[in-house]
């Protein structure tokens, strides 16, 4: 028997009686083609521990290893709430998600709608048909205002609020916004 191993997977290429290659050359073509499929999802899945990364669009595309809360965003979506509490502990995930939330909705980058393909949210059609990539998103993280005195942390959500004002001028240009918004 000629086969070969990937990982806990084993592949049947062929079998070898009194020194001769005893198989149906169809077989031996489509369990090679199995196994070249099989090597290039095994490269594809390997995945990195990238700890302490909270950028939902970098660690998909990094290929990183992801718990799936995608499907938070249509609990999101379904309790029509105007305010939504997150209490969490530390290092619980909480901007993790909140960057999963800025990278569905927002408006400015319709190209992060591939980085939800391959998770469980890419199952509700509806959903992303009518919410993904369609709405203004204001992302703002205080994680790292770190400064020895409180005017110097002031000055650092000062910036960081300047840099949101810059970030979506498109606003004033566009239809998106009321007049008296």
């Amino acid at each position: 028997v000629i086969s070969v191993r990937m990982g806990i997977n084993w592949f049947l290429l062929g079998i070898v009686q009194n020194g001769g290659f005893f198989r149906q050359k169809k077989d031996i073509r489509k369990n090679t083609k199995r196994l070249k499929k099989h090597q290039k999802k095994k490269i594809s899945m390997k995945k990195n521990l990238n700890l302490g990364n909270s950028d939902f669009k970098n660690i998909i595309e990094n290929n990183n290893y992801f718990v799936d809360k995608t499907l938070l965003i249509k609990e999101i979506l379904r309790a029509e709430k105007t305010v939504l509490l997150f209490p969490r502990p530390r290092r619980f995930g909480k901007t993790l998600n909140l960057s999963m939330l800025r990278y569905f909705f927002d408006i400015r980058t319709p190209e992060n709608k591939k980085l939800f393909e391959n998770l469980k949210i890419w199952e509700e059609k509806e959903i992303i048909e009518k919410h993904c990539c369609q709405y203004p998103v204001i992302f703002m993280s205080f994680k790292d205002a770190k400064a020895e005195t409180w005017e110097e942390c002031f000055e650092i959500i000062v910036s960081e609020i300047a840099n949101l004002y810059k970030q979506h001028r498109y606003l004033l240009d566009g239809k998106t916004l009321y007049e008296d918004e």
